[in-house]
């Protein structure tokens, strides 16, 4: 015959399991539930939450799209990205010009040579130290021409003094 039990009888629990959920317990985590903080999730037209979903998108595109180097080194793909964002949305423009430097593509600029200017600005020099003086003078050259590449009106400024000095006045015999 088929014996069928109440619905409210209980049946044993197996060997070895620790039942301790009671009426208490569930009261406790109900009121723990209630002191939790409930947070709505904002509008889906909410311009914050847009930015954040087009974020979530575009990094898991990477990560999908570079799963070998994230699997292999997460803390390395991590720093990538994080070294990519701080300079995509770098909040000040960098450190500031160097005053020198700015002065000195001026000058360049106009026509001054960088060996002269480099030796007037930095006039002391040991004997023996050519490698050191030649680095440093390389060093500094880069710095004047990456100022000049960078403001248009210096950049003029040379160009024309380059021009004018590559095309010497020629006459002009065709018409004689």
């Amino acid at each position: 015959m088929n014996e069928s039990k109440s619905p409210t009888e209980r049946t044993p629990a197996p060997a070895g399991c620790d039942v301790t959920v009671g009426p208490a317990a569930a009261q406790a985590k109900t009121q723990k539930a209630a002191k939790r903080k409930k947070r709505t999730p904002p509008a889906r037209n909410d311009p914050m939450r847009v930015v954040f979903d087009d974020a979530l998108k575009g990094d898991r595109l990477l990560k999908r799209k570079h799963r070998a180097l994230f699997e292999a080194h997460p803390e390395v793909f991590r720093a990538i990205l994080a070294k990519a964002r701080g300079r995509v949305f770098r909040m000040k423009p960098g450190p500031p010009a160097d005053p020198l430097i700015s002065r000195v593509a001026r000058e360049v600029a106009l026509g001054a040579r960088v060996e002269a200017v480099f030796k007037r600005e930095f006039p002391h020099r040991r004997p023996g130290d050519e490698d050191l003086y030649a680095m440093a003078l390389e060093t500094f050259r880069g710095k004047v021409n990456k100022h000049i590449r960078e403001h248009a009106s210096l950049k003029r400024l040379r160009d024309r003094r380059k021009r004018s000095t590559a095309e010497p006045a020629q006459p002009d015999s065709a018409h004689d």
